[in-house]
């Protein structure tokens, strides 16, 4: 949160954190007070099973994430989703903004890894993270020397893309 804080400064957005987790205590506590505006969206995975025949799978955070963009701002005209263990860095926000220049295009961030010896070197909260990133860039999460399954990125795309295709994960 505070990394979102950060890299996006004093523009106007909404958070919409979308939890399949219905004790919201933490996360009201790690919001309140924040600089921006949020909400919070409760899924309940046997509901949303009953009434569509989709089943949660595991750790797989698809209904979760489209919930929270069923429920963001009706004025929304981009939206960004990022994972829950994602730490933004420098001025990713803004670069992905340049780089969405088509309302039918989807924008991927970089993800990298923070090796062992450098985690160590992050504060609580990881806002130091970008002090550090120059160590991280030999670790991308996915190159042609390494690969991994982990999905967390942030990701860019128009309301109406994800309204069109019906959500995506």
């Amino acid at each position: 949160l505070t990394s979102i804080e950060k890299s996006l400064g004093k523009r106007d957005f909404e958070l919409v954190v979308a939890q399949d987790n219905l004790d919201t205590t933490e996360s009201l506590e790690l919001l309140s007070g924040r600089n921006f505006k949020w909400k919070i969206v409760l899924v309940d995975n046997a509901i949303f099973t009953e009434k569509t025949g989709i089943k949660h799978f595991f750790n797989n955070p698809t209904v979760t994430n489209n919930a929270a963009f069923v429920n963001r701002h009706p004025d929304s005209k981009q939206v960004f989703l990022m994972g829950n263990e994602i730490i933004a860095y420098k001025d990713v926000f803004d670069v992905m903004l340049k780089k969405h220049t088509d309302p039918k295009q989807l924008v991927l961030s970089t993800t990298f890894d923070i090796p062992e010896s450098v985690l160590g070197q992050l504060d609580k909260d990881g806002t130091n993270v970008d002090s550090i990133i120059g160590h991280c860039t030999g670790f991308p999460l996915a190159s042609l020397r390494y690969h991994s399954d982990v999905t967390n990125y942030i990701s860019l795309c128009s309301a109406s893309l994800w309204d069109y295709i019906g959500g995506y994960d």
